[in-house]
């Protein structure tokens, strides 16, 4: 009597079971053949071929019940009984019936292999085989203050290199880490998760450029191509675009008419916009990582954009930049007027009228509705602008403060967007700042602290940040810890709100005579929110003092 897995083997014969699934398996493979050779040739999107291979092999095992449940004969399909083997039927040997299970074994297993990343086990499979990371360029120019046109040229190309379809490009605030390296190219490679790398230098003197790039295959470190320019600074924007399409053809991407469109299109002609632009733009993204001198580097880039319009009045870019200055006027307090806001409103609708698809335009905006407490408007803008330029680490940043700023506020979408800011750019100290209100008001407290202090790590002269921590260590009772952060806070700047914290946190300690002295130099500055003094659990135990209460007297709380 033959065994219970004999019998289950031999109904699987009878059934067709095995043939239907080397069938099965024989056409996945075919068309996984298909994806892999095809689908770059016909600008079709990763994604697609991705979902087609899910698909198969989400349908072998529904394939297989089918073929279990079902017989197919000259009758049509009819469902299967649990009979005894027709010998009228023929049926595969147990050769042919074990060889056609090897191939349906290897074609799924071969859809999985390259769902997950085979055939390049060198790279990590977020990224796949078609990925670059362009390092910013070296500026060997005489002048160091040319250090904003390298960065140009880099900003340039990546931007260039993203509207290839098929080529998954690292954002350049990824890799100003990288800036004047001597790191192994390899090494590179393999922290950014990428197999290519494109470097570079450039020198500008006056009116001439010399810009060296060259294309290294970060897996074997081989160079792949090379190039060198030697020119006028108006031959730069052709210098642009015919790398980005020498990098296509070196790694075998055929571009769409559509694509070579996108990469050969220029905001303007005329080379000196460009050059003006570069100078206002690096001044505009500076405010992310540090906030000295705001009116002083406000001005500057002021100054730079209204040089690039004059050079060309319809220069989208410049008009973006200029209602971005005008909107940090008003936002860091150097001009509040409501003309001043007018303006970047009326700027940010110029640049909107010459491209509708600029995403610093969409930005500019964005932070005029911001300043207008217009939240959604605001956060509707960022996410266009971020539709347009998912890499743009300045916007996710701004984004996470709208999602923190609206009413009710949305502490788990600004999370969200100020960590993919982090990712894309891990030098804006700002962005710490907005993850680390995020978490505070999901109420996690320790992560906050953490993030806050990576912050003022990054930018010393955040003042903020060192009152929020204080505030978080306050409400505690870590009074010493707060009482240090509130110090770093005093050595900025001191006004009298941060005194009366100061006092409250003297009160917390138990030192009655420092937290009275701190409270009456607060009174004596100008403090006068007698409700906030009365509200604060802290300054309790000072309300019993007569000097307390000799104070508020004094200053009119009573």
């Amino acid at each position: 009597m033959p065994s219970p897995l004999s019998a289950f083997f031999a109904e699987l014969r009878r059934r067709r079971v095995v043939r239907a699934a080397a069938f099965y398996g024989g056409i996945a493979f075919v068309i996984i053949q298909i994806i892999d050779g095809a689908f770059s040739y016909l600008h079709i999107p990763e994604w697609f071929g991705t979902a087609i291979i899910i698909l198969l092999l989400i349908g072998f095992p529904v394939a297989m019940v089918l073929a279990w449940a079902f017989d197919i004969t000259e009758d049509g399909i009819v469902r299967a009984k649990g009979r005894p083997v027709d010998a009228k039927r023929k049926s595969l040997p147990l050769v042919g019936n074990t060889a056609l299970a090897i191939i349906a074994v290897l074609a799924v297993a071969f859809g999985v292999w390259s769902l997950w990343g085979g055939g390049d086990s060198t790279l990590e499979p977020t990224l796949g085989s078609k990925s670059i990371a362009v390092l910013p360029f070296e500026n060997l120019s005489p002048d160091p203050d040319n250090e904003y046109f390298s960065d140009g040229m880099t900003e340039e190309l990546i931007s260039k290199l993203s509207r290839i379809h098929n080529l998954q490009v690292v954002s350049r605030t990824s890799v100003a880490r990288f800036k004047g390296t001597k790191k192994d190219i390899k090494e590179i490679g393999e922290e950014l998760a990428v197999r290519y790398v494109l470097e570079g230098s450039v020198r500008k003197a006056g009116n001439r450029v010399r810009i060296t790039a060259q294309l290294i295959d970060a897996s074997t470190g081989f160079q792949l191509w090379s190039d060198d320019f030697d020119g006028e600074l108006q031959d730069v924007f052709a210098v642009q675009e015919e790398t980005a399409l020498k990098i296509a053809a070196a790694l075998d991407l055929h571009l769409s008419p559509q694509e070579t469109e996108a990469v050969r299109r220029r905001h303007t002609q005329n080379p000196e916009a460009y050059d003006a632009y570069l100078r206002g733009w690096a001044l505009v993204e500076s405010f992310h990582a540090r906030l000295s001198l705001p009116e002083e580097r406000l001005e500057a880039a002021r100054a730079h954009f209204e040089q690039a319009l004059a050079f060309d009045e319809d220069y989208p870019l410049a008009l973006a930049g200029l209602a971005a200055v005008d909107g940090l006027y008003y936002y860091w307090g150097v001009d509040r007027t409501p003309e001043r806001l007018q303006s970047a409103e009326e700027l940010a609708h110029r640049a909107l009228a010459l491209d509708p698809q600029l995403p610093e335009a969409h930005a500019a905006l964005a932070l005029v509705f911001f300043i207008q407490r217009d939240v959604a408007r605001s956060i509707d803008e960022y996410r266009q602008a971020l539709r347009l330029d998912p890499r743009n680490a300045y916007v996710w940043c701004e984004l996470a403060w709208a999602c923190i700023a609206q009413d009710p506020p949305d502490p788990e979408e600004a999370e969200k967007a100020a960590r993919e800011a982090i990712r894309l750019a891990p030098g804006y100290f700002w962005s710490y700042a907005a993850l680390g209100r995020a978490l505070d008001d999901q109420g996690r407290y320790e992560e906050a602290i953490a993030s806050y202090e990576y912050a003022v790590q990054l930018e010393p002269d955040y003042r903020g940040g060192y009152v929020t921590i204080g505030l978080l260590h306050l409400a505690q009772g870590n009074y010493n810890q707060a009482l240090a952060q509130f110090d770093e806070a005093r050595r900025i700047r001191e006004t009298p709100g941060l005194l009366v914290l100061i006092s409250a946190a003297y009160a917390g300690l138990g030192d009655t005579e420092k937290a009275l002295a701190e409270l009456e130099q607060a009174l004596a500055a100008g403090y006068r929110d007698f409700a906030a003094i009365d509200a604060d659990p802290h300054l309790a135990s000072l309300r019993d003092e007569p000097r307390f209460q000799q104070l508020v007297s004094k200053y009119g709380g009573r």
